[in-house]
């Protein structure tokens, strides 16, 4: 009976029904995910110790006159729009500039899905709506959603045959975040391949790229003495292979939720049973992409298994890649998982870190004791002070309050 559904929801149109209704989907997931952004915009800058980090480099572009990146190898495009922003009316305006960012990204991610010919792209703008991970991100003012619409713009513009204005987004992405420059050389190398965009040379192409994303690292170049020691970033080498292995085992099954994520792998593998999926290589330029934009996701986070964060680039094209499968339900199993992980989650690790460290910077051990906490969203509106109460000591010059002008 199990396997019966899953086929015949396999393989039904957008309007089979409420579990087949894609409008309905995407309702619900907007309807989520623009809740998680009413809790949490006007809660100030959020946990993430970078964004303290990127007001600082804003701050001594200010105060000091030069520039001193946030983290290694430098965020410029970020660092200085979200420092802008705060600065003319604090955190509810850089946040909000985020959560415009994130719109716009479920638009083109939907734009996308359709100038490829994906069967359900509601479903993609869905699966990133309903991303507990994505939510946050959407309202913190940190550099993955300016990268993700300036990535996203740039690919719909190549394909539309804007190639001067794609090329500039997809600059602009990498001048937010530098892994980037991984995504947008592999859309430009299979587009050129494909036909799509009959203009499209890749070596010109690249060649405008890395020039253009390489104009917003230059004060970075110049500020290490026209060295190139900057060009890294950081690692956890330190901790040995189990530890990374760990990371890798736990961390990205969380992207989704760790219970969603096995039901997901669950209800692939029936499929596969069924003989119902199959992978059009060959014939889907969508399905080529997608796959390599997963696996760049996945080797870039092997590298630097830390923050789950890194991970969000690849849920848009997880979604076109199991819809050209036709694994429809695996993608909403996700999607379902992402809505119930915002409020709750499963953690199999319990981190202890030492008496009177509330910030959690001393870690004293770790075991395996799986437990519910609560998730991202829910974490993120019950704990809003713990960035200020541990990072705000960061800042140069201290703000009278997060939603006052950063000085």
């Amino acid at each position: 009976m199990i396997h019966s559904w899953l086929s015949k929801l396999a393989t039904s149109g957008s309007h089979g029904g409420i579990i087949g209704n894609d409008r309905l989907w995407l309702i619900v997931a907007a309807v989520a995910w623009l809740a998680a952004v009413v809790a949490i915009l006007p809660l100030g800058y959020g946990r993430d110790s970078d964004t303290y980090y990127m007001l600082r480099t804003w701050q001594y572009f200010v105060h000091a006159g030069k520039y001193v990146p946030s983290r290694e190898p430098g965020f410029p495009f970020a660092e200085f729009s979200i420092g802008f922003a705060a600065s003319l009316a604090g955190a509810w305006l850089s946040n909000l500039v985020m959560a415009v960012c994130a719109i716009a990204s479920a638009v083109l991610a939907y734009l996308l899905a359709l100038k490829l010919e994906v069967a359900r792209p509601k479903l993609v703008a869905a699966l990133f709506l309903a991303n507990p991970w994505i939510m946050v991100q959407s309202v913190t003012s940190m550099d993955y959603m300016l990268g993700f619409v300036c990535l996203l713009g740039g690919m719909v513009a190549v394909l539309h045959g804007r190639l001067l204005p794609g090329v500039v987004l997809l600059a602009i992405a990498v001048g937010t975040r530098m892994p980037l420059l991984f995504y947008a050389g592999a859309f430009l190398w299979l587009a050129s391949r494909s036909r799509l965009v009959p203009d499209l040379r890749f070596g010109e192409a690249f060649v405008a790229l890395f020039f253009i994303s390489g104009l917003f690292y230059l004060p970075v170049w110049t500020a290490s003495s026209l060295r190139f020691d900057w060009l890294t970033a950081s690692w956890i080498d330190d901790q040995g292979l189990t530890a990374r292995l760990a990371r890798l085992a736990i961390k990205p099954p969380r992207l989704f939720g760790l219970l969603p994520s096995l039901a997901a792998l669950g209800v692939l593998a029936m499929l596969w049973r069924r003989g119902v999926l199959g992978l059009p290589w060959r014939a889907s330029f969508a399905a080529r992409l997608s796959l390599a934009m997963v696996v760049i996701t996945l080797a870039i986070y092997a590298r630097l298994p830390t923050d789950i964060s890194y991970m969000i680039f690849l849920i848009p094209f997880l979604g076109m890649l199991l819809i050209e499968m036709g694994a429809v339900p695996v993608l909403q199993v996700l999607a379902v998982g992402g809505l119930v992980t915002a409020v709750v989650d499963i953690d199999p690790i319990e981190i202890l870190s030492r008496d009177g460290d509330e910030c959690g910077w001393l870690v004293r051990s770790a075991r395996l004791s799986p437990h519910f906490i609560a998730g991202p969203v829910l974490a993120e509106v019950q704990e809003y002070d713990r960035g200020e109460a541990c990072y705000r000591k960061l800042l140069l010059v201290d703000y009278a309050s997060a939603n006052s002008p950063v000085p």
